[in-house]
């Protein structure tokens, strides 16, 4: 599991909770039950573990995960790590073939000095495997003490070595942005803090300045497990003319609150495509859905994690913090996405594959095709090349290529229907639309380490509109 931000809803927002039903009863058991456990329980427990575990109590009762008692103690490392402040490495990460790729190196930390590179795969931290652990537990093993040393073990091509690098403290920046294939802006937003509206300002400002002639843009909020309400709102307000709505609130009492927006457009007359993955979650999940919903972007990659509901803090008189769930949020078409999410205009689950076919929208190819080497976990996608999970490969007299990447690459949607046991293919600014049976004995399609592999006879099957050439150590679609 990811770790997932709560949407901050300002604090002035709320009020006294003098009528909130607490009663002076309420009080006075709590206090005579505590007190009774400390003269007479056998175990002579402390007060400070008592009301710990009280508070731990009502708090469970809310069936709420989202909801937080932050100790004292806890406050500084809790309010960093909303603003992004750490001590690491400087990388940002994603889920890649069981381990974990580099997606960004960020600039004066210790990965950059060490010259880990994007692309680079991590296999083991401190000499220890971290295959199949999920990224959470992978960032609490790269971040530690200040000035304390982690060794990556890293598999870059086809080399695999270590990288010592000394902790440090990192300011992570929140947005990221370059211009990719020649004449498209690609920005990237890795959380949403308090800063991230004015610097996805500045990515965007940089961007014209580096290219005046931009044809498009590529929104990444592909691992953003979202953060602070007003910076999504803010960041969607950039995209819309005067008085669209952006979202709505509704608290425990019915209240709704409705955010416009109220500045004038700031992107005009590009074509935009929003990345999304099953991370991408709370308030990037609002700027992908309003963007969604009122028409301005294409949404590519995996159904979101569906995070519907906004959290405050509430500061304690003993320093420490509560953190609630006060509100549910509505898209502009009146969506509710708690534990449901958004789905995609154009599913691509393919690891790799998401930035191909974000290309493919904004800058439509005459032709696709598709170069696979035997053996080898790479594929060349008009001149790109490109990782994946599984590649093509030779057995028993027949070659195969693997099945959702290829048909992804070619602008297909691929599903699997349940109850017909059959592959599901659309290619929907075509209208097209059919379905591969799977016979119980048949050897035109392999599964193997959850990938679903074609053999080539069994494409040429389908009577797709494609031709395969075999040359030795190649697989070439078009």
């Amino acid at each position: 599991m990811v770790m997932i931000f709560f949407l901050t809803w300002p604090a002035m927002a709320f009020g006294s909770f003098n009528n909130a039903g607490f009663t002076e009863r309420h009080s006075t058991s709590l206090k005579e039950i505590s007190n009774y456990i400390l003269e007479y329980h056998i175990s002579k427990p402390q007060a400070d573990d008592l009301v710990d575990g009280a508070i731990d109590g009502m708090l469970d009762t809310l069936n709420d995960p989202y909801a937080e008692h932050i100790t004292p103690e806890s406050w500084q490392e809790f309010a960093d790590f909303l603003d992004s402040k750490y001590v690491g490495i400087g990388i940002k990460m994603e889920a890649f073939n069981d381990y974990i790729q580099v997606v960004v190196v960020f600039a004066n930390s210790p990965a950059k000095q060490a010259l880990i590179k994007e692309g680079d795969l991590i296999i083991a931290v401190d000499g220890k495997s971290i295959k199949q652990l999920s990224l959470d537990i992978i960032a609490e093993k790269i971040r530690g003490v200040e000035g304390s040393t982690v060794v990556l073990t890293i598999r870059r091509d086809n080399q695999t070595f270590k990288i010592p690098l000394v902790r440090a403290p990192i300011n992570t920046p929140t947005v990221y942005s370059e211009v990719v294939f020649e004449n498209i802006g690609y920005i990237d937003i890795i959380s949403f803090n308090e800063r991230t509206a004015n610097e996805f300002l500045d990515a965007w400002q940089n961007l014209q300045k580096q290219n005046r002639e931009l044809k498009g843009l590529i929104l990444d909020l592909r691992n953003d497990p979202g953060g602070h309400l007003i910076a999504a709102v803010d960041i969607v307000d950039y995209f819309l003319p005067l008085n669209k709505k952006i979202i709505s609130f509704i608290e425990n009492c019915g209240e709704e609150t409705i955010y416009f927006s109220n500045h004038v457009k700031l992107i005009n007359n590009l074509s935009i495509v929003v990345l999304v993955d099953e991370n991408t979650a709370s308030a990037a999940e609002i700027v992908a859905g309003a963007l969604q919903d009122h028409g301005v972007a294409t949404l590519v990659g995996n159904q979101t994690y569906g995070k519907g509901t906004v959290q405050t803090i509430l500061n304690l008189s003993d320093g420490g913090a509560l953190k609630l769930t006060v509100a549910e949020y509505r898209l502009p078409d009146g969506r509710l996405i708690q534990n449901t999410g958004l789905i995609p205009d154009r599913q691509v689950l393919s690891p790799g594959l998401k930035m191909h076919v974000a290309k493919s929208i904004l800058k439509p190819a005459e032709y696709q095709r598709i170069r696979f080497t035997i053996g080898k976990n790479i594929a060349n996608i008009n001149g790109a090349e490109i990782k994946m999970r599984g590649g093509a490969y030779y057995e028993d007299g027949s070659y195969y290529i693997p099945l959702r990447f290829t048909m992804e690459a070619l602008g297909y949607m691929v599903n699997w229907d349940q109850k017909s046991s059959r592959i599901e293919l659309t290619k929907e600014q075509e209208n097209y639309h059919m379905f591969i049976p799977i016979a119980a004995n048949a050897t035109d399609i392999v599964v193997s380490e959850g990938i679903t592999y074609i053999s080539i006879p069994g494409f040429i099957d389908t009577g797709l509109p494609y031709n395969i050439r075999i040359k030795p150590n190649l697989i070439i679609v078009e």
